[in-house]
């Protein structure tokens, strides 16, 4: 777990696979909202290869997640979800301006 701010950030880990980071909703433990970092363009061409993160968002429900890519954005609908793809860099550049700003 870490802890950005007010947020508490999770590790999402089971026997065939795993997501970068999740949230929870204190008060019933059931995931908000996962985000998976990939350092690669593969999975905006091919968002279904995605299959630990799809599989996590049908079993909790979730209908959008957020991916990093290299250089590519846009959002990609795979089985009823959302995926929303953004730069590694600029989703760093958010998270960090956001955590500066709480800080003050």
């Amino acid at each position: 777990m870490a802890e950005y701010g007010q947020v508490k950030m999770y590790y999402a880990r089971w026997q065939n696979g795993e997501v970068d980071m999740v949230k929870l909703d204190e008060s019933n433990i059931n995931p908000q909202w996962a985000v998976e970092i990939k350092w690669s363009n593969q999975y905006y061409e091919k968002p279904g290869d995605l299959k630990p993160l799809l599989y996590f968002m049908k079993e909790n429900q979730i209908k959008e997640a957020l991916v990093t890519t290299i250089d590519k954005h846009g959002v990609k609908e795979v089985d009823g979800v959302f995926l929303h793809f953004i730069p590694a860099a600029l989703y760093a550049y958010s998270i960090g301006r956001n955590t500066l700003l709480e800080v003050r």
